[in-house]
C-alpha cells in the first residue's frame, strides 16, 4: 500500500471514529457542549404527542437546572428522555430545546454565556 493511501486510510478512521463518539455521546442522552450556541437541525418530521406520565422534579437541587422530560432528536428518530438535573455552569444559563414546528427545525438543548434573559 503506498503512503497517500494509508494517509486516506487512516483520515478515513478518523472520521469514521469520530462520527461513532459522537452519535454515541449524543444517544446516552443530553450532552453539555461547550459551545455557546446551538444549530438548529433540519428533521423529517415532528415529535410524537408525549406519552402521558407523571414525573414531577425531585424539589429544587441548589446548583443544578431541571430539565424537563421530552423528545430528542438522534438524527435519525425522536426518542422519549426521562426530566434529569444538571450541574450548573458558573458564569452560564441553560436554554432549553426547542422544536420549530413550521419549519421542522430542532435545537438542541445548550449553555448560554451570560446572565439569563
Amino acid at each position: 500500500m503506498s503512503l497517500e493511501c494509508s494517509n486516506l486510510a487512516r483520515l478515513r478512521t478518523s472520521a469514521i471514529l469520530n462520527t461513532v463518539i459522537i452519535l454515541a455521546a449524543t444517544s446516552c442522552g443530553i450532552v453539555a457542549s461547550r459551545s455557546v450556541a446551538a444549530v438548529p437541525i433540519a428533521v423529517s418530521s415532528g415529535p410524537p404527542a408525549p406519552p402521558v406520565v407523571v414525573n414531577t422534579p425531585q424539589p429544587s437541587r441548589r446548583g443544578h437546572t431541571w430539565v424537563p422530560p421530552m423528545y430528542q432528536w438522534t438524527g435519525a428518530r425522536w426518542v422519549w428522555r426521562d426530566g434529569v438535573w444538571i450541574r450548573n455552569r458558573p458564569g452560564s444559563y441553560w436554554v432549553q430545546p426547542t422544536y420549530d414546528a413550521g419549519r421542522k427545525l430542532w435545537t438542541r438543548g445548550h449553555w448560554r454565556r451570560g446572565a439569563r434573559p
